[in-house]
């Protein structure tokens, strides 16, 4: 039976397209997906063996995190669900990954033992350190742990400053929040205060007068007006001396990172959390 040349034509078109499409197919048999992540497990491990499946099938850079979400369990998704990652960090990978590491890789310390201890680091200021006891409340308490007072006695306990530790143990928070808004208040105004005395003994140097610290009426200056607005700080409203707006703009910030740490709902701070 004699074929047609356009008949030829299509056959062999069919062929080549069917060719590509089982080239994929064989591809995806030769290739081990990886298995579902499970919240707990190591995730270094895990993201290099995906890192092997997505490059094994070319898979394009841009899908590759929405493909890795598709992995993982229902508990380590729900996490990573609440990470800030922008749509920017989504279309590479690589971007989004010191987020996803610090989100499922969970530390082998207890969470109520590790806060317990938890410090401020002389490199951290009170918004990271208030973060890090946010993170670690998440774990060991849940979701309610910007309330719990274990939570916020151990940011006013661990505070570098004696003196701040003092003034915030000296008064009663609901909130982490509200506690954390209340330390950078207090830490902004001693700072103002520096900046005005050394302002003013410089002036007083080039006058020729002797030094004074106080204010003209005996106490120390407490209003912008009085002291001027120092250039490294800007001005008020931006070192947080209004404090309504300052506990919002906290609450605001925590509530949307609550689980960036990785979380542990469970309510058992006993649990025994693995590092790999």
């Amino acid at each position: 039976m004699a074929f047609s040349f356009a008949q030829v034509v299509i056959v062999t078109f069919c062929l080549i397209c069917i060719s590509s499409t089982d080239k994929g197919t064989v591809m995806e048999r030769i290739v081990q997906k990886p298995d579902v992540f499970e919240y707990g497990e190591d995730f270094g491990l895990y993201f290099r063996q995906f890192g092997t499946y997505v490059k094994a099938l070319k898979i394009a850079r841009a899908e590759q995190y929405d493909l890795l979400l598709s992995f993982l369990d229902k508990k380590a998704y729900a996490v990573v669900e609440g990470i800030e990652i922008s749509d920017e960090e989504k279309l590479d990978i690589d971007d989004a990954l010191p987020k996803l590491k610090k989100a499922l890789t969970l530390s082998e310390i207890p969470a109520s033992i590790e806060l317990r201890f938890r410090k401020q680091l002389e490199t951290e200021t009170l918004h990271d350190f208030g973060y890090a006891i946010q993170c670690l409340g998440f774990k060991a308490f849940g979701p309610n742990c910007l309330s719990h007072n274990s939570v916020i006695d151990t940011f006013c306990m661990g505070v570098i400053s004696a003196e701040l530790s003092a003034k915030l143990l000296s008064n009663e928070f609901k909130t982490l929040p509200e506690a954390i808004t209340f330390a950078t208040n207090k830490e902004s105004a001693v700072r103002i205060r520096s900046f005005v005395e050394q302002k003013r003994a410089v002036q007083r140097s080039v006058a020729g007068t002797p030094p004074e610290s106080t204010h003209e009426s005996g106490t120390p200056p407490e209003s912008a007006e009085e002291i001027g607005t120092p250039p490294i700080l800007g001005t008020v409203s931006t070192i947080g001396l209004q404090t309504e707006t300052a506990v919002a703009a906290v609450s605001d910030d925590i509530r949307h990172r609550p689980v960036e740490c990785g979380s542990d709902t469970s309510g058992d701070s006993e649990t025994d959390y693995r590092q790999s």
